[in-house]
């Protein structure tokens, strides 16, 4: 499945949208997802979602983004390869790892 873009916000004002912070969220739309989406829908913000990590390094190799929210077990590799790519951008994203459950093991991860 091809990346979805969906810019929140007034779509006439060109100047507030690419100064508003950009999202790209990796991962399966689950209920979680769907709600961030919500949330975030009366912002100016601008989303993306992606299923996967190569559409997510796709996307962030062609446009620039202020976070990435990527779910604990994006297909295509996991978190960590994700975050292993964003590191070779020039200007990388702040990086959050979501999850129904942090167990020892992925806090281990986390914090290695």
């Amino acid at each position: 499945m091809s990346p979805q873009f969906r810019s929140a916000g007034s779509r006439d004002d060109e100047a507030a949208r690419s100064a508003a912070p950009s999202v790209l969220i990796a991962g399966s739309l689950d209920a979680d997802f769907a709600s961030l989406l919500r949330i975030l829908s009366d912002t100016n913000w601008s989303l993306c979602w992606c299923s996967t990590r190569a559409e997510a390094m796709t996307r962030l190799n062609c446009q620039a983004m202020s976070v990435v929210i990527c779910d604990r077990a994006v297909r295509e590799g996991g978190w960590k390869d994700l975050l292993d790519r964003l590191r070779s951008l020039a200007r990388p994203p702040a990086l959050i790892v979501a999850g129904r459950t942090a167990d020892e093991r992925f806090w281990a991860d986390v914090l290695n």
